[in-house]
């Protein structure tokens, strides 16, 4: 395989290539030791879809033809944006993978093993109450090889999910209004400083 830098993007969706996401992330990052995963996304909405596992189908091989030395994975939850899926059908999607990860589903790693023996399984969402939980998961089992908790550090996006309020107004929850711009959920804030116990 040359080097991934070499390589051209060659599948396109509606008229625009991937090289917006694979190929230059890839042109950029391909070489760096610190890229140990490709993610084809987190909780896609139309994860176990036909028109989901067909795009699915087309990032993963594209991935593997500019760099076929790493893992790829997709970041797969639960249901709740689906009301009536089951968690069975995953099936389709972590069949696609390399590695499987699960945001928040820990409780399916022993019986997903069950069902598919050779599935390599991380955590790539959890909830740090449950970080001893996870971590015990990790040790005891083989098959699932890590665990990242959401979220150690503040992010751009998802603004204002972690926001509290001394007063006992009723407000809407969720994502927040301008002026907001980061998450508020981390224990390190979006400048590197340790934001004071809640």
């Amino acid at each position: 395989m040359g080097s991934i830098q070499d390589k051209k993007p060659t599948v396109c969706f509606d008229g625009v290539y991937m090289n917006s996401d694979v190929w230059i992330n890839g042109h950029h990052l391909g070489n760096h030791p610190s890229v140990v995963f490709w993610s084809t996304g987190n909780e896609v909405n139309e994860r176990v879809d036909s028109s989901g596992l067909a795009v699915a189908k087309k990032l993963i091989g594209e991935i593997k033809r500019l760099d076929d030395t790493r893992p790829v994975t997709n970041a797969l939850c639960s249901f709740y944006d689906h009301p009536g899926y089951k968690w069975d059908a995953t099936a389709s999607a972590f069949a696609l993978l390399d590695v499987g990860s699960y945001n928040y589903m820990m409780k399916e790693y022993e019986s997903d093993h069950v069902k598919h023996p050779d599935r390599i399984m991380m955590g790539t969402e959890s909830y740090p109450k449950d970080i001893l939980i996870n971590w015990n998961l990790v040790e005891k089992h083989a098959y699932v090889i890590g665990d990242f908790v959401w979220t150690g550090m503040d992010h751009l996006g998802e603004t204002g999910v972690g926001f509290s309020r001394i007063d006992s107004r009723q407000r809407r929850g969720g994502l927040q209004p301008f002026p907001w711009f980061v998450s508020w959920v981390g224990d390190i804030d979006i400048t590197g400083g340790k934001k004071p116990l809640k």
